[in-house]
């Protein structure tokens, strides 16, 4: 029974080996095979005819991706194309397939050939359809962090937000939706500090007014930690949105929101994000003039946290350089031992940092005063 449904899938079984291994010039003899026995008018199922095709579009994914990398940008294209017709395939196959995870598979297959095109905004617009509330939820939740993560990649915050806005207006019962708002959030307050052009006070104000990209980044975290309460991103819209009331000022609200940062990303071992959180505690405390306390936590972000390249290269000196300002401003001799202290560790961990210097002038005119 050449043709029988057993042989068929014995034959797609042996081709996802030869894709596995990168042995694709063994395909092509299977490939006759199988248009023998999957010959079209033949009454194999919609589910075997899908499979063969999903299997030709990714060998012909990896001929791109191969290609890619051999720096031949014509034949990559060309294997690219091939793919995308075939993914149009499968969804016009997975349409007739009452599991909708067929076709969850055939919309990312397709948009992930149209990223490879270069085609971002198409490939969003594909993902969208997995976003339909009778798909499956986790080809919803598939969908979405794609096209965040696409939208990010395009370095175009302002269109991007505006995109996902849409989103969370269309497809309100989608799951993860407070990814989006924190994505909307993070690239709104990254926006507002890209047209910052200077360190003047921003108004409290400003935090209500959602047509700036202040006002638009703090009701997004606002909106997370409001609706998702069991959100696993939390920890960050809580760190985000006190950065929000820092900017205006706010300090007593931020501690706040950088403790309730801290306290949950202990509690999921996000170490980068509680690394983060008590360093702008420490920060809060600075401006509220606590300044022990602001000590106590520049040193718990270094002594805890130093290890972490994103503390290490990111803010390690100036915590260190903080340690050494907020203990000279404590007017007492142990303030002066532990700014002196700072400055030893400045000079050993960053020599380098201009904000050395700085330190070593602060810690000198104490010692004159």
């Amino acid at each position: 029974r050449p043709k029988d449904e057993i042989v068929v899938l014995g034959l797609l079984t042996l081709g996802e080996a030869i894709l596995a291994g990168g042995q694709r010039e063994l395909y092509n003899p299977l490939r006759s095979e199988l248009n023998h026995r999957i010959a079209p008018g033949e009454s194999v199922s919609f589910e075997l005819h899908w499979r063969w095709t999903h299997l030709e579009y990714r060998i012909s994914m990896a001929a791109g991706n191969q290609f890619a990398d051999a720096l031949n940008p014509v034949a990559a294209k060309a294997q690219f194309e091939d793919a995308l017709k075939r993914a149009n395939s499968l969804i016009s196959m997975a349409g007739e397939i009452a599991d909708k995870e067929w076709l969850g598979d055939s919309i990312s297959s397709k948009a992930e050939a149209l990223v490879q095109l270069g085609k971002a905004d198409e490939a969003v617009k594909v993902y969208e359809e997995a976003l339909n509330p009778k798909m499956p939820s986790r080809w919803q939740r598939e969908a979405l962090n794609r096209i965040v993560a696409l939208r990010i990649n395009q370095n175009k915050n302002v269109e991007s937000i505006a995109s996902l806005g849409t989103i969370l207006t269309k497809y309100q019962t989608a799951p993860d939706l407070d990814l989006i708002h924190l994505t909307i959030g993070e690239m709104s307050l990254g926006e507002f500090e890209a047209r910052r052009t200077t360190e003047s006070s921003v108004p409290p104000t400003t935090l209500t007014n959602t047509t700036l990209h202040l006002g638009k980044a703090y009701s997004s975290f606002d909106l997370l930690i409001i609706n998702f309460t069991n959100s696993s991103r939390l920890a960050t819209a809580y760190l985000h949105r006190g950065e929000c009331l820092e900017i205006v000022g706010e300090d007593a609200k931020a501690l706040g929101d950088f403790t309730e940062a801290s306290a949950r990303a202990g509690a999921t071992t996000n170490r980068v994000i509680q690394a983060r959180a008590i360093f702008k505690m420490g920060d809060s405390h600075f401006r509220l003039t606590n300044y022990m306390a602001a000590v106590t936590n520049y040193l718990r972000s270094m002594d805890d946290f130093g290890d972490l390249p994103e503390v290490k290269n990111g803010y390690g000196d100036r915590a260190i350089h903080q340690i050494a300002t907020a203990a000279i401003r404590m007017g007492e001799l142990k303030g002066l031992h532990l700014a002196q202290t700072a400055l030893k560790r400045m000079r050993s961990d960053y020599p380098r940092s201009e904000l050395y210097g700085r330190s070593a002038l602060q810690v000198g005119q104490a010692l004159i005063d």
